[in-house]
């Protein structure tokens, strides 16, 4: 059945009726708006052609008029069909996707908690830490090696300044090296790195002392499960030992 307020003209009964009998009713609505847009912009076009094609000086804008208002509405209705549409299916997709991404990060949390409390990863931690403690070390090792090598060839190189009455050649050769080892002494940019080294190894080293520590808390409570478990069987045999 087609509504009232639908303007479609008689030979699309059948089809209507096909698709009134094989499709959902929010699905057949929104096939028959479709529709009947697109038929009226095709019979408005059809009106301005029909129109401009005549003498222009039997045009008459009544008739022209309605026609063009008639294509802007449907236009702009099935524009915003469209555009509601797709905005659905994004909003879909979008959700899809976070949901899922969302899913791995927090099930990939759990196991890995799982894990921890189990005991299982406690050697790879433990390992992660000691890497990244030695890195720490080891970079502040360098970090001062440098600052002493840079100290002694300023003081060596001072040490050694040429005499005024030596050749031009080793004054030459000693006012670049003298001012390399100045600058190198007196670079702002190893302090920063070196502070912030400092605090990155303090960081580390917390980390290090909170993961034994709940390490430790993690195999009082395994050993604490086990015993209990272990109990009754253990009052069973030092009883039976008893009566034997």
């Amino acid at each position: 059945m087609i509504p009232a307020d639908r303007d479609l003209p008689q030979v699309l009964d059948s089809l209507l009726s096909y698709l009134a009998d094989h499709l959902p009713p929010p699905v057949y609505s929104l096939a028959l708006d479709v529709l009947s847009r697109f038929i009226a912009i095709v019979s408005s076009f059809a009106s301005i052609l029909t129109s401009i094609t005549t003498d222009p000086t039997s045009w008459d804008l009544y008739g022209i008029l309605p026609s063009i208002i008639s294509i802007l509405c449907a236009y702009l209705a099935l524009l915003t069909l469209y555009r509601t549409t797709t905005w659905m299916i994004r909003t879909i997709i979008w959700f899809i996707k976070w949901g899922f991404i969302l899913s791995v990060i927090f099930t990939a949390m759990g196991w890995y908690l799982r894990d921890a409390a189990m005991g299982e990863v406690g050697i790879a931690g433990n390992s992660l830490f000691t890497s990244i403690s030695a890195l720490y070390n080891h970079a502040s090792a360098a970090m001062d090696s440098t600052k002493s090598h840079a100290a002694s060839s300023n003081t060596h190189s001072n040490t050694r300044r040429p005499k005024p009455w030596d050749s031009f050649d080793k004054h030459r050769r000693w006012q670049p090296e003298n001012q390399w080892t100045a600058a190198t002494a007196d670079e702002p940019a190893d302090n920063v790195l070196k502070t912030v080294i400092d605090i990155a190894g303090g960081v580390v080293k917390q980390g290090v002392r909170w993961w034994e520590i709940a390490k430790t808390v993690v195999d009082d409570g395994k050993s604490t499960v086990e015993n209990g478990a272990a109990g009754p069987e253990g009052k069973r045999r030092s009883r039976r030992s008893r009566a034997q």
